[in-house]
């Protein structure tokens, strides 16, 4: 059995609550298939879709507003944005220091639990 485009884009197809956030570069989906399309099926998922520097970003805002709202003293503290979208063009602009609460958080957003560069090495 051949994988379907969902099996080969396992970090768009699987956001969701406890993966508000994944990405793909855009030339890596177009050799798997249209971009476009893609960006419409997620879209009828009901998940936000953004592209930045040849990048798709897709979000579960509700989850990710979610996790944003637990995190708000570290958003504050490292100065980063406190909604959805915000910190979505954020992530998508700028790394997060490793080692940190903000790294924690980015990791947390992306589903990645057991990241080597989280603070305290795992977990929250």
């Amino acid at each position: 059995m051949q994988p379907t485009v969902f099996d080969r884009l396992p970090d768009l197809f699987t956001v969701g609550p406890r993966k508000p956030l994944g990405y793909e570069c855009i030339a890596a989906i177009a050799t798997i298939a249209d971009p476009e399309v893609i960006a419409s099926l997620l879209g009828f998922k009901g998940l936000q879709v953004r592209t930045h520097d040849e990048t798709l970003y897709v979000y579960d805002e509700a989850a990710l507003q979610r996790l944003l709202r637990r995190r708000w003293v570290v958003l504050t503290w490292h100065r980063w944005p406190h909604t959805a979208e915000e910190f979505v063009a954020r992530v998508a602009s700028e790394w997060a220091p490793q080692h940190t609460w903000l790294w924690n958080t980015v990791a947390d957003a992306f589903g990645d639990y057991t990241n080597s560069a989280r603070r305290g090495g795992g977990g929250w």
